[in-house]
C-alpha cells in the first residue's frame, strides 16, 4: 500500500483536472476507479489504508465538485454500490452530504475531509429525480431479499444487510424529503390557490412515501417487514424521519389545515390504509403507533370520513389498533375540533347544515366502542377516562335521537353490566357521558 500511496500521493488530481480539462468520459471512470479502490480500503481502514482511504476520498471530492452537478450520480452509484457490498467507508457519504449542504453527524470520524466552504446546492428535478431513484433502488432489494428469505431464513434482511449505513441513508432521505417539501412550499406560497397549494402537498406526500417506502412498510400479502425486532431501533429512526417529513409538511402547507386536507390528514388516512393492514406484524404496529402519539394531532381538525375510519378499527383491524385508538382520541383537540364543526353548520352551506350533528353522533358512538371493552382504559392508562370526563360537557344539543339510539344499543348489547359497579370503570363513564347526551342533570 506504501508503493500506491506513493504514486497516488504525486498525482493531484485537483490540479489535472483545472489544467488538463479531461473529458466526462475520463472522469467518470477515474471516479469508478477510486471507487473500488476505497472499498479495497474497507469499511474502518487501519494504518497505511487509512492514510491511503484519506487520500482517495480527497480525490473523489474534488471530482465530485468539478462541474457540478456533472458527477453527482456517478459518485451516489459509486456509495451505494460499495455500501451494498459493505466496504464503504462512512466518511465517503459524510463528505458527499456535506458537499450538498446535508447536516452530518461526523464527529466520531477524525480522518473527515474538511468540507468545501461553501456548499452544493441540488435543483428541484435533481432532488425529486434523486428520491424517485433511491425509492426504485430499495424497492428492487427489498423484493430480493425478500424472495431470498422465502427460501433461506427470516425476513428482515434490508436493514440487516444496511445496518452500518441505515442512520447515514436516513439523514440523506429526510434532507432530500424536506428539500423537496421547501421547493414546492415556496412554490405555492407565490400566487398559488389553496386547491393548487393541496395538490403540491399531495405530490410532495407521494414522492416522500415512495423515498421511505422500502424501510417503513410490510409486504401486504405475508406481513413480513425489511426488519426484525433486533433492528427496532434503527427502524424506528426511519419512521421517525418520515413522521418528521409530515410535520414539515404539515407547517410549509399551513393553508390546507381547515379543509381537512392537511398533511396530518394524510397521516391519518396511510395509517388507516397502509400501516395498520391486518398483515403487519405486532412488533412493527408498536413501533408506529409510539412515534404517531408524538405528532402533534390536538392541530388536526379530522372530516367525518376520517371519524368513520376510526370506527373501522374494531373490525377490519388488527387488536393492536383498537387499543391504540383508546390511546389516540384523548391526544385530539376536541374543544376546536367542536367549534370547528358548529362554525361549519351555522356557515350557511346546506352541505354542512347537520355536520355538527353528525360529529357528535359519530364521537358518541366511538366512545360507547372503545368503553364497552374494558381492556381498552386499562390498556391506555385511564386516559380514555380523562377525555369522558371532557365529553360529558360537549355540546349534546345537536345531537339527534337516532345517534343517541345507536350508541346506547351498543353499550346495552355490549358492555358488562357489572361494570356499572365500578365507579372507575369506563362503562360507568360513557353511561355518564349517555346522561348528559340525553340532558340528565348529573349530580
Amino acid at each position: 500500500s506504501s508503493d500506491v500511496f506513493s504514486l497516488l500521493s504525486k498525482f493531484d488530481v485537483h490540479c489535472w483536472l483545472l489544467e488538463r480539462r479531461p473529458m466526462m468520459s475520463d472522469r467518470s471512470r477515474l471516479i469508478t476507479s477510486v471507487g473500488v479502490a476505497l472499498q479495497a480500503c474497507g469499511p474502518e481502514p487501519i494504518d497505511d489504508l487509512a492514510v491511503l482511504s484519506d487520500l482517495l476520498r480527497r480525490h473523489l471530492q474534488h471530482l465530485f465538485l468539478y462541474r457540478f452537478p456533472e458527477h453527482y450520480s456517478d459518485v451516489l452509484h459509486v456509495l451505494l454500490n460499495g455500501s451494498a457490498s459493505g466496504k464503504m467507508s462512512l466518511s465517503c457519504w459524510y463528505m458527499v452530504l456535506s458537499c450538498i449542504g446535508c447536516a452530518v453527524d461526523c464527529t466520531q470520524l477524525a480522518c473527515l475531509v474538511t468540507p468545501p466552504p461553501t456548499s452544493k446546492q441540488l435543483t428541484h428535478n435533481m432532488v425529486l429525480e434523486t428520491m424517485a431513484w433511491l425509492s426504485d433502488y430499495f424497492n428492487k432489494q427489498k423484493t430480493q431479499d425478500r424472495r431470498f428469505s422465502d427460501t433461506n431464513g427470516p425476513a428482515g434482511a434490508l436493514y440487516a444487510n444496511w445496518r452500518s449505513y441505515a442512520s447515514t441513508l436516513c439523514t440523506f432521505m429526510m434532507f432530500l424529503a424536506k428539500t423537496n417539501i421547501d421547493f414546492a412550499a415556496n412554490s405555492s406560497d407565490r400566487k398559488m390557490s389553496v386547491v393548487d397549494a393541496e395538490d403540491a402537498l399531495k405530490t410532495c406526500w407521494k414522492a416522500t412515501v415512495g423515498l421511505f417506502d422500502a424501510w417503513i412498510h410490510c409486504f401486504k400479502a405475508s406481513g413480513s417487514m425489511s426488519w426484525v425486532p433486533q433492528d427496532a431501533p434503527l427502524a424506528m429512526q426511519m419512521f421517525a424521519a418520515f413522521s418528521e417529513c409530515v410535520l414539515h409538511m404539515q407547517r410549509s402547507f399551513h393553508v390546507c389545515a381547515r379543509r381537512g386536507r392537511d398533511a396530518m390528514s394524510l397521516l391519518w388516512e396511510h395509517y388507516c390504509t397502509d400501516l395498520s393492514v391486518t398483515s403487519t406484524p405486532l412488533h412493527a404496529l408498536q413501533l408506529y403507533h409510539a412515534r404517531l402519539l408524538e405528532m402533534p394531532w390536538e392541530e388536526w381538525l379530522p372530516t367525518l370520513q376520517h371519524i368513520d375510519s376510526m370506527h373501522a378499527m374494531h373490525n377490519d383491524h388488527p387488536r393492536e389498533c383498537f387499543l391504540f385508538l383508546g390511546r389516540f382520541l384523548p391526544h385530539l383537540g376536541w374543544r376546536s375540533i367542536i367549534d370547528g364543526y358548529r362554525e361549519a353548520s351555522s356557515s350557511g352551506v346546506p352541505s354542512q347544515a347537520d355536520s355538527s350533528s353528525q360529529l357528535h353522533a359519530k364521537v358518541l358512538r366511538l366512545l360507547a366502542v372503545l368503553c364497552s371493552d374494558p381492556t381498552v382504559a386499562s390498556a391506555t392508562d385511564s386516559r380514555i377516562l380523562r377525555l369522558l370526563v371532557q365529553a360529558v360537557d360537549f355540546d349534546w344539543s345537536v345531537l339527534d335521537m337516532s345517534g343517541f339510539q345507536h350508541a346506547l344499543k351498543w353499550v346495552e348489547d355490549v358492555g358488562n353490566p357489572a361494570s356499572v359497579l365500578n365507579p372507575e370503570s369506563s362503562l360507568t363513564y360513557i353511561l355518564r357521558v349517555l346522561y348528559a347526551a340525553a340532558e340528565f342533570k348529573l349530580s
